[in-house]
Parts: structure tokens; sequence; C-alpha cells
């Protein structure tokens, strides 16, 4: 295995367990009456924000809706898309 193959492998598993540690975390929090969902944002600014965000699923219709409303407005440009939809979670969610 060459140096830039192990550095490869390594990143990958790391990634791995990361995102097994995220699974975890969220794991017990999760129920029938809610949808539990973690992310996390990394400007130069703030430097990397953890969100977890609880969702009723009473809600979830609600949501749906207004999933529907935002995607009709979304331009055919999926970096600009995306920049927008991240503004929006960070000013709903900030420095949790």
């Amino acid at each position: 295995m060459k140096d830039d193959e192990e550095d490869a492998v390594h990143f990958k598993l790391l990634d791995g367990i990361k995102e097994l540690d995220n699974l975890c975390e969220i794991a017990g929090l999760e129920s029938e009456s809610e949808e539990v969902v973690r992310f996390e944002t990394t400007t130069l600014s703030d430097g990397t924000q953890k969100r977890l965000l609880r969702v009723p699923r009473s809600k979830a219709l609600a949501a749906e809706r207004l999933s529907a409303k935002l995607e009709s407005q979304l331009s055919s440009d999926n970096d600009v898309n995306t920049s927008a939809l991240l503004k929006l979670l960070r000013g709903l969610h900030p420095n949790e």
C-alpha cells in the first residue's frame, strides 16, 4: 500500500467512525413521536457549529408543505440553492 492510499484509507475510516458516532448519539433520542436530526456546519468565521434538531412527527405534514413551497422557489443552480438553504439553517439555529 502506498502512502497516499494509506492516507485515503485512514480518512475513510475516520469518516466512518464519525458517522457511527453521530448515529449512536441520536439513536437513543428518537422516538415514535419525534424525528431527531443532527447536523453541523463549518465556516471560517464561525468554526464548526453542531446542531441537534428534534421535530415532532405531528409537524411532518406542515414541514412537507413548506418543503414543497421552498423547492418550487429554488433556482437551477445547485450551488446557489445549497448556499441559500445553509444560510437559512444557520439563521434559524444560531450558535446552538
